[in-house]
């Protein structure tokens, strides 16, 4: 048995996107930057596993600001890459979505 695909399910269910179905008229100021903020991550250039990562911790922090989720988790994440400037990418747009949904100080930036 693989591990890692049993354990894929459970990451899955834990982590899971909710996508917005209403109407493009319908959404608001945050749905709006999601999607926008997910579209740049799709143009990152790293692997599609690591896009998805992205993702979802964005979207627990989301989840855990609307009270969908009650169990604050400590990200610890660690950039390893030449390219300067993707690092910056990745690290504002987990910024600037960690202060949004008041998932992290403003000040520890």
């Amino acid at each position: 048995m693989n591990s890692k695909n049993y354990l894929k399910d459970l990451y899955t269910d834990f982590y899971g996107i909710e996508k917005n179905t209403s109407k493009n008229e319908n959404k608001n100021d945050s749905d709006i930057l999601m999607e926008d903020n997910f579209e740049k991550i799709d143009k990152l250039y790293i692997t599609k596993e690591s896009k998805n990562l992205l993702k979802n911790i964005i979207e627990y922090m989301r989840k855990y600001n609307e009270k969908i989720e009650n169990n604050y988790i400590s990200f610890n994440i660690k950039l390893i890459s030449d390219d300067k400037v993707l690092i910056k990418t990745i690290y504002e747009t987990l910024y600037s979505f960690g202060t949004k949904f008041d998932y992290i100080d403003k000040s520890n930036k």
